[in-house]
């Protein structure tokens, strides 16, 4: 199947079946595939992004219908607009006209459309990171960004000395904004209309299907929570960690050392009395492992520790060893279980 992408542009990916389902529906398996296939041909990258966008800005559930449905809807709508159920505006031959002009209008915005998308994507910069990859990236204003394992940052190319200094973020980062004279805002926004604002700071954002959550280790930043009918503002200090669940607009704040949210930076992963069920997030998130546990009471064990972020066979080890469990992992799937 993958040969079948080498030579493909943008609007191969656009059309293609299994491409699209990747966009609307990621899975494990799905986000494997194509992280493997950028791997290794990684000049199609910049279609595979440009695709992306598209089908995501398109998304459109298509049904085709038959001519009998599409006479008995034109109908339906020609008697609500005209309040007229015996005698038809035009007869058939011009309606097929309007019909073909319509279509043609139709391609001619979603073209437009997909020219203003394919455009806004040109002026943006982004940053993907892979399953287990580490990157640290300096911002137009000086900013510095650290990346954690599949992960992505967005942000536009230029940044003027008027306008808020704004990125969007998948998965986690560890960021440390540079404070500027003119107290230009920097505002990180998320998928789940969460935004954090701060001038200058440092502090570590995650949002990952697991869950939202902000540790702030220096400075003061401002949340941003709720949704379409509910807002609050929330105000951190250094050694919060706020767990927000955005859709209810409400967050929940506790006091942690931020060093430990952020020590991902150092390639390093530290456990203080860790669920296990965070570390399997960990493990599905981060390193893109399929985890099944035989006993889900298994998830409420806690975890103390440190390991290396880099070989997750020595975090499995870091699991199985102090609650004498059985770990077995088989490529990218990994089952746990009571001895």
């Amino acid at each position: 199947m993958m040969s079948n992408y080498t030579s493909f542009q943008t609007e191969d990916f656009v059309l293609d079946e299994y491409f699209r389902s990747w966009v609307a529906h990621p899975t494990a398996e799905k986000n494997a595939f194509w992280e493997h296939f950028l791997s290794v041909y990684p000049h199609q990258r910049k279609s595979v992004e440009e695709a992306r966008v598209l089908v995501q800005a398109l998304q459109v559930d298509w049904k085709p219908v038959s001519e009998q449905q599409a006479r008995q809807s034109y109908q339906t709508l020609e008697e609500k607009l005209f309040n007229s159920k015996t005698t038809p505006l035009w007869n058939w031959k011009q309606q097929a006209v309007w019909y073909r002009v319509a279509a043609a209008i139709t391609l001619l915005l979603v073209a437009f459309a997909s020219w203003l998308i394919i455009q806004s994507f040109n002026n943006t910069t982004t940053y993907q990171t892979a399953y287990g990859e580490i990157r640290k990236i300096t911002l137009p204003d000086g900013s510095t960004v650290t990346i954690n394992a599949n992960s992505k940052l967005i942000y536009t190319k230029e940044w003027s000395s008027i306008e808020n200094r704004e990125v969007w973020l998948e998965g986690e980062a560890f960021f440390d904004v540079k404070h500027l004279k003119n107290h230009q805002k920097f505002l990180v926004h998320t998928a789940d209309k969460f935004t954090v604002e701060v001038l200058g700071t440092t502090f570590n954002v995650f949002k990952r299907e697991s869950g939202t959550r902000v540790a702030l280790q220096s400075g003061k930043v401002k949340l941003n929570i709720g949704n379409d009918n509910k807002h609050t503002d929330v105000i951190m200090q250094p050694g919060d960690l706020i767990e927000v669940e955005s859709e209810k607009g409400t967050y929940s704040r506790k006091k942690v050392n931020p060093q430990l949210a952020s020590a991902w930076t150092e390639h390093k992963l530290i456990f203080d009395n860790t669920p296990l069920s965070e570390v399997v997030s960990i493990l599905e998130e981060t390193y893109g492992l399929q985890v099944t546990i035989s006993d889900p009471a298994l998830l409420e064990k806690k975890v103390f520790g440190s390991c290396p972020t880099e070989d997750v066979d020595v975090l499995l080890a870091a699991i199985s060893k102090p609650f004498g469990l059985s770990v077995k992992r088989n490529g990218k799937e990994v089952f746990i279980s009571s001895p």
